[in-house]
């Protein structure tokens, strides 16, 4: 008994993951290398295309493109061949792409990620995925339900959660979450809704999840959705609305409960099968 409540407690935090919080300071660097790797291979190539064209010394050909690629241009250095001015002319237009436009591009994505936190990178993260599975809300029944999943090694999925302080674990945790109301159409689409496999809703108001299927559907009517559902009522409702799937907790429940209960009943007493065998 105190096993099953400790899964059950357990369930409810965030999934483990250990190096999943790196996830995104990861991405960010691997960008910023390749930038850096791309930026140094144009001037190493522009170096030695401008000692080959002006029969300048290799250090003194670096020099002089470093200076153009940066548009400081000292003037101390300046090509006196046809060839070499196309190279020289090459690397200023291309340093100036790389600096002023890719380089400047990766500085206000720095910038916007510093004034909003990660969520521009977990959205972007969202749009890239394809197959995985949305899970709407993360209380009690949807953190158990993303434990699950993650325990069976999915971990294609994302998370839609109202808490923004509870998504923001989520994504510590490894977990792609998305902070935001899931009964809203812009909210759905940024969670990749056009490209998911399934979507799960797992709100506590049944009311709710019956919107966000027909929200859902209304969106992407191929989408497969399961929902949960407190009552009878509820579990027709959502079946009209066109859930492909319903599970209501409270009646799985109620009916293990009765099972074991019934088990129970009808299995004798340990203590009276003792008592038989000793006399």
């Amino acid at each position: 008994m105190n096993g099953a409540a400790g899964r059950s407690r357990e369930g409810v935090g965030p999934p483990k993951a250990n190096n999943g919080s790196m996830y995104f300071l990861h991405l960010a660097l691997r960008r910023a290398r390749a930038y850096l790797a791309l930026l140094a291979g144009v001037v190493l190539l522009a170096s030695l295309l401008f000692h080959l064209a002006e029969g300048v010394p290799l250090g003194e050909a670096l020099y002089f493109i470093v200076a153009t690629v940066t548009t400081v241009g000292y003037g101390d250095v300046v090509p006196h061949t046809p060839a070499g001015r196309v190279v020289a002319g090459g690397a200023a237009v291309v340093g100036l792409v790389l600096i002023f436009g890719i380089g400047m591009g990766i500085v206000e994505e720095k910038v916007a990620q510093v004034t909003t936190g990660r969520w521009s990178l977990v959205r972007r993260r969202a749009t890239e995925m394809s197959g995985h599975l949305i899970v709407c809300g993360y209380g009690r029944l949807g953190a158990v339900v993303v434990e699950q999943l993650r325990g069976e090694g999915v971990r294609d999925v994302v998370v839609i959660e109202r808490d923004e302080e509870k998504a923001q674990r989520l994504v510590d945790h490894g977990v792609v979450a998305i902070p935001g109301d899931a009964l809203e159409e812009e909210v759905l689409r940024e969670a990749g809704l056009e490209r998911a496999r399934a979507l799960v809703a797992t709100f506590s108001d049944d009311a709710a999840n019956v919107y966000l299927t027909l929200e859902a559907l209304g969106v992407r009517p191929e989408l497969r959705v399961i929902a949960a559902a407190s009552t009878r009522e509820a579990e027709r409702a959502l079946y009209r609305a066109g859930a492909a799937s319903v599970i209501s907790p409270t009646l799985v429940a109620g009916g293990m409960l009765a099972r074991h209960a019934l088990d129970l009943e009808g299995a004798p007493d340990k203590g009276a099968k003792e008592n038989q065998g000793s006399v």
